[in-house]
C-alpha cells in the first residue's frame, strides 16, 4: 500500500506531549503533527475534549436554522418547518453521538440544546411554551437513547461489531 504522506497526520495523546518524540518520517518525508484532526466529520483533539466538535456542530446547525428562518418568512406552514427541522437540522446535532455524547460537558450539551430551542422559536414564534409545542424530547435525551440503542445492539451476536465486546468476566471475589 502506498501511503500519501501529505494526507497522513500524527497526533500525540497524553503525557507524551510533554516530552515529544522526533517527528515521524515516511519515505524521507516528515509527517505533519496536528493537535486537532477532522475524521468523518468528527473533530478530535489531542486533549480528547469536544470543544472544537461542538462548535462545529453549532455552526453547521446555525446555518441550517438560518434557512429555516428564510422558509418561515416565505410563509411555509409550521408542519413543513418542523419537518425541515427534523430532517435537516436535528441530524447534525446527533451525528455520531455514540462517539462523543458521554464525554461532553453540561455546558457543551446546553449549547446543542439551544439549537432546538431556537428552532422552536422560529417555527412557533416567541411563545413561552414554544419548545413544548414541538412535543419533542430534549436533544440530550435523544442522544442518550441513541447511544443506549447502539450499545444494546452491540450485544446482539448478529452485530458486525459484536466481536469487539470482551467476554463476560464471571470471576467472583470471596
Amino acid at each position: 500500500m502506498n501511503v500519501n504522506t501529505k494526507k497522513t497526520k500524527e497526533m500525540l495523546l497524553g503525557s507524551i506531549k510533554k516530552n515529544p518524540p522526533p517527528t515521524l518520517q515516511l519515505n524521507d518525508q516528515p509527517i505533519e503533527r496536528v493537535s486537532t484532526y477532522k475524521l468523518l466529520d468528527i473533530h478530535v483533539t489531542d486533549a480528547l475534549r469536544w470543544n472544537v466538535h461542538i462548535a462545529s456542530i453549532c455552526s453547521k446547525a446555525a446555518r441550517r436554522l438560518h434557512f429555516l428562518n428564510v422558509l418561515k418568512h416565505a410563509a411555509m406552514s409550521a408542519d413543513d418547518l418542523l419537518y425541515y427541522y427534523l430532517s435537516v437540522v436535528r441530524p447534525v446535532t446527533e451525528y455520531a453521538c455514540v462517539v462523543w455524547h458521554t464525554s461532553i460537558t453540561k455546558k457543551q450539551s446546553e449549547l446543542i440544546e439551544r439549537i432546538q430551542r431556537r428552532a422552536a422559536r422560529i417555527i412557533f414564534g416567541h411563545q413561552v411554551d414554544a419548545l413544548k409545542s414541538l412535543a419533542l424530547p430534549s436533544l440530550h435525551d435523544r442522544r442518550e437513547m441513541l447511544t443506549k440503542k447502539f450499545f444494546i445492539g452491540l450485544l446482539s451476536p448478529n452485530s458486525c461489531l459484536h466481536y469487539l465486546i470482551p467476554p463476560e468476566n464471571n470471576n467472583q471475589q470471596i
